[in-house]
């Protein structure tokens, strides 16, 4: 009996493990004999941060700021636009300067300046003078000299000449020397130079432009009593429409001498014509004539020129402009 018990437990365990072998068999995986391995790249492509509004401190709104409605008063008339700011309320400067110097060898030493300033005028003035002793014998030299200067400006807004200057400068100067280290040392020399004009421009209106200047200097030797005078008178004026100009400049001198021998004066005439020509943005053309002379001697020549813009980087000028 109990071998019997023993065959069927035998079978049966036989049995049980051949099914569960045969399940698992069934749910097994195979994998396979190689791994199939890459590398990819992926550009993430750069978003563009939004910027602020730039916000300027010294903006328009700054100086002209503007109001809502609601901030004015009734009893109040509206004003949106305020007058603009005024940074320097007083619109006339004034500027000086004074020493006085000296020392050892140099008494004295001094200068004196001033300008000043307004809305149509500019004004200045100088004074200086210098003494140097004669630390070695017949080496003492003095200097002193004045200037005036003063242009006035007439409102580009007038309704007589807008935009017109008006200058007028003066210089003086004297100087004394010994002529130190030559064979008659013990000779002095006095030099006076003077210088005065008078000029007229305005190239406000490019339509028309236009100035005159009037000049004048002495030069005097007085321990010779020799003198020279020069006199000039200049001037230009140019008419210029759309594409075309016409224009020219005058200039005439004189040369006259006192107590030299032989005394004669000399004259000098010089004049400018020409046509300006500007047919494109990159072509402009000048052509003219100039006409000198001197006493008997003159000089007559044509003029031309020509500027070509061949590039942002690149131009051409050629110019033919002779002299006598």
């Amino acid at each position: 009996m109990r071998k019997y018990l023993v065959i069927v437990l035998v079978l049966l365990s036989t049995i049980l493990y051949a099914q569960e072998k045969t399940e698992n068999q069934g749910q097994s995986i195979e994998l396979p004999d190689f791994v199939i391995t890459g590398v990819q790249s992926v550009d993430i492509p750069v978003q563009k941060k939004p910027r602020p509004e730039l916000i300027p401190t010294l903006s328009k709104e700054f100086f002209i700021p503007t109001y809502a409605p609601e901030e004015f008063e009734l009893t109040d008339f509206s004003k949106p636009l305020r007058k603009d700011a005024e940074f320097y309320q007083n619109k006339k400067s004034n500027n000086g300067m004074f020493y006085v110097g000296a020392g050892i060898n140099t008494v004295p030493a001094g200068e004196f300046y001033f300008n000043t300033g307004g809305e149509n005028i500019l004004f200045s003035t100088n004074f200086w003078g210098t003494n140097i002793k004669d630390y070695e014998s017949y080496s003492d030299y003095n200097i002193s000299g004045a200037s005036l200067n003063t242009d006035i400006f007439v409102s580009t807004i007038s309704s007589f000449l807008p935009g017109l200057k008006i200058s007028v400068n003066a210089e003086y100067v004297r100087d004394a020397f010994k002529f130190y280290g030559s064979l008659d040392p013990a000779k002095e020399r006095e030099r006076q130079d003077g210088k005065v004009s008078l000029s007229f421009s305005n190239t406000l209106n490019k339509s028309v432009i236009y100035g005159f200047d009037f000049s004048g200097k002495l030069y005097k030797l007085t321990d010779i009593d020799l003198q020279e005078n020069l006199a000039a008178v200049k001037g230009f004026v140019e008419f210029a429409l759309e594409k075309i100009a016409v224009g020219g400049y005058a200039v005439f001198q004189t040369q006259s001498f006192k107590n030299y021998f032989p005394e004669n004066s000399n004259n000098f005439l010089s004049v400018d014509a020409f046509l300006k020509i500007k047919s494109t943005n990159t072509l402009n053309a000048k052509i003219g004539i100039t006409y000198s002379k001197q006493d008997s001697s003159s000089f007559f020549a044509p003029t031309a020129s020509v500027a070509l813009k061949l590039g942002n980087n690149l131009a051409l000028f050629g110019e033919f402009t002779p002299s006598a």
